[in-house]
C-alpha cells in the first residue's frame, strides 16, 4: 500500500480509489529499520537468550487517510484520493501498532516517529521520489545469536 499509493503521487496519476482510510497501522521508514536490525546485529552476540522475538515500528500508528494525505502533500501531487471508493476488504486489519518497548531498552529509536511528514532526503539526493523512504509496515523479526566457532566445532565433532 506505501509503495502504490507514493508512487501514484510521484507520477501525478489523475486518482486514485482508496478505502474509507480509517485503519490505523504503524508505518516505519526504511533508515529507522536499518538502525534496528544494525543495532540487533551489533548486540544479538551478548544475548542471553539463543533467540528473541522484537517488534520494529514506530509504536505509533497514523490512519491510512493520513499517509495518503501526507505522501500527496510531499509530494506536491495533484491526484485526486477518492476515499471510500472501495470497500474494506473481507477481515481488514484496522489497527496494528508495534511494541516498540524492547528495542528501545537496547537503545533504539526511531528518528522518523511521525508518518505526517515524508523525509526529504531522496530529493536533495536526486532519487525518484520520497517512495525510497519507506520502509512499510511494522512487524515482527527474531534476532538470532550466531554459536561461536568453538561450539560449533563441538557439536560438530565426530566421536
Amino acid at each position: 500500500f506505501p509503495t502504490q499509493v507514493v508512487r501514484a503521487c510521484v507520477r501525478q496519476v489523475p486518482e486514485l480509489k482508496l478505502s474509507p482510510g480509517e485503519q490505523l497501522l504503524d508505518y516505519i521508514y526504511i533508515d529507522d529499520a536499518v538502525a534496528a536490525y544494525l543495532m540487533l546485529l551489533r548486540k544479538a552476540p551478548f544475548q542471553s537468550e539463543p533467540w528473541q522475538d522484537y517488534s520494529l515500528g514506530t509504536g505509533l500508528p497514523a490512519t491510512i487517510r493520513e499517509f495518503a494525505e501526507t505522501a500527496k502533500r510531499e509530494s506536491d501531487s495533484r491526484i485526486t484520493l477518492i476515499f471510500g471508493a472501495l470497500p474494506y476488504r473481507p477481515r481488514e486489519m484496522m489497527r496494528s501498532c508495534a511494541d516498540v518497548r524492547m528495542l528501545e531498552s537496547l537503545g533504539w529509536r526511531s528518528r522518523n516517529a511521525t508518518i505526517r511528514r515524508l523525509p526529504r532526503a531522496s530529493r536533495r539526493e536526486g532519487l525518484p521520489g520520497p517512495e525510497v523512504a519507506v520502509a512499510g509496515f511494522a512487524g515482527t523479526f527474531t534476532a538470532a545469536r550466531t554459536p561461536s566457532r568453538a561450539a560449533h566445532d563441538r557439536r560438530s565433532a565426530v566421536p
